[in-house]
């Protein structure tokens, strides 16, 4: 792939406003021939094998993540973990089905985490100000979409208990049932250092404009490596899937305790894909606390760790007690203004 401008040989960098890419010297513009797929999603296969090629990339020694970009400008610090211990490698590496764009610039990104510093509750005064303060990198994160639906029969004994003038008792009720549900974009994390609760936190997420995958779209930007393989990925869906359906047949029920559950799901039409989501990552320190806070590269949401000022919070507590004491005085008063009358 060409890394130079084939009018001038200046620098190439994606465009988030023409999702194309441009020559930062003469402005050349070259979009990126990739079709605009949405959420589709293909049958499941424990043998099915995403596209492996052999390319350079940058592998970082504290997660382990390798590191994938397009540009000639070297990656010194790792986005899924902020470290700076880098090397140089080659090998054998796989793609992702689709790729959904980065359409929130790094200034946009820097603004909505400045905002999440200074708004958000009982943050400390000069945490405030040190917002701006921090490493901002931009990365796609590959995550597994998974899609299924489920068929369950059950059954268990329910156990209950009812005070009847001050005696406890014990109610045991055998049940059984079947149930049917759908479940879809089920999100599982395709790289170890990527915590599905960091995808899930930045919802929602646009699968309308999801593209077909193309290399072009990692001018400037990283890419981590998928190293969780699809039927890891299908085994990790499949015990979600197990502890929602015993959790829905607990709610339908509702009883106090469940002895001798047993629950048998049945998962047909499984379909799934593999793509890249745009993450800015922020890693950043506080009085000796490390802290991570995420930017969604679509919507500009902002999810992650922030410190909480101790003496905000007591405050808080202090002046609701004292509310309550002064409630309760007045209450208290009244009453003996009234016994007196």
């Amino acid at each position: 792939m060409k890394t130079k401008c084939p009018n001038c040989g200046g620098n190439i960098a994606y465009s988030i406003k023409d999702v194309a890419l441009v020559c930062e010297h003469c402005k050349t513009t070259t979009k990126i021939k990739s079709a605009v797929c949405g959420n589709i999603k293909i049958g499941y296969k424990i043998a099915d094998s995403l596209v492996k090629s052999t390319s350079k990339f940058s592998h970082c020694n504290s997660c382990n993540s390798n590191l994938f970009t397009s540009s000639d400008k070297a990656i010194t610090r790792c986005p899924n973990c902020g470290s700076v211990d880098i090397a140089s490698q080659t090998g054998s590496q796989y793609k992702p089905h689709a790729i959904l764009p980065l359409t929130v610039s790094r200034e946009q990104a820097i603004q909505n985490f400045q905002g999440f510093a200074k708004h958000g509750h009982f943050r400390p005064n000069d945490f405030k100000k040190m917002a701006k303060l921090g490493e901002l990198s931009v990365s796609y994160v590959p995550v597994y979409s998974f899609d299924t639906k489920t068929a369950t029969i059950y059954k268990g004994v329910g156990v209950s208990t009812s005070n009847d003038n001050g005696k406890w008792e014990t109610h045991r009720h055998n049940f059984n049932g079947t149930m049917t549900n759908s479940y879809s974009n089920v999100f599982i994390s395709a790289n170890a250092s990527v915590g599905k609760n960091i995808i899930e936190g930045l919802e929602p997420w646009d699968f309308e404009k999801l593209r077909v995958y193309s290399d072009e779209f990692l001018f400037g930007v990283i890419g981590s490596n998928i190293n969780i393989m699809p039927s890891t990925a299908f085994e990790k869906f499949n015990n979600y899937i197990k502890k929602a359906e015993v959790k829905k047949v607990k709610s339908k029920h509702n009883y106090s305790r469940y002895d001798s559950l047993v629950v048998n799901t049945q998962m047909v039409d499984t379909a799934f894909n593999c793509s890249y989501y745009p993450i800015y990552a922020n890693y950043f320190s506080y009085k000796g606390k490390n802290y991570n806070c995420y930017v969604n590269g679509t919507t500009g949401k902002v999810c992650g760790e922030a410190p909480r000022s101790f003496w905000k919070i007591f405050g808080l507590i202090f002046g609701i007690a004292a509310g309550v004491a002064v409630t309760i005085i007045t209450i208290v008063s009244l009453a003996t203004s009234c016994a007196v009358m």
